[in-house]
């Protein structure tokens, strides 16, 4: 499985455990914002062939996590039980740390990959 590849499994689970939460009666608006995003993201990333499409997991990702540091729903889901909300919050975490993670080798990797093409293919 190349890092692309793990960045849209990642980020679609990360996406699936919110309604997860959800279910487990952890708070989100009616349309759970981050679920959307989520998703979003994975679908670009795997149509866009491109190595700086990457970088948008990497942001996104990264913008969840200190958002889920600087409010308390994370520690109220977690604190809550439950497999639905603490698992669901468990998931959609690692999911993000593993998409992040894989997002930033895969950028490394397809641009390595890129600066040894010959410049007339490269795009």
């Amino acid at each position: 499985m190349s890092f692309r590849h793990l960045v849209i499994v990642s980020l679609l689970v990360a996406a699936a455990a919110i309604p997860l939460q959800i279910s487990g009666g952890a708070e989100y608006p009616t349309v759970p914002p981050g679920a959307i995003i989520l998703a979003v993201i994975a679908l670009v990333v795997l149509a866009v062939r491109r190595w700086w499409v990457l970088i948008a997991p990497v942001v996104v990702t990264a913008a969840l996590f200190v958002g889920a540091v600087l409010t308390p729903n994370v520690g109220d889901n977690l604190e809550a039980g439950g497999f639905a909300r603490a698992g669901g919050t468990v998931i959609q975490l690692v999911a993000m740390g593993v998409a992040l993670v894989a997002a930033v080798l895969g950028l490394v990797a397809e641009r390595r990959h890129l600066s040894h093409r010959p410049p007339a293919s490269r795009r």
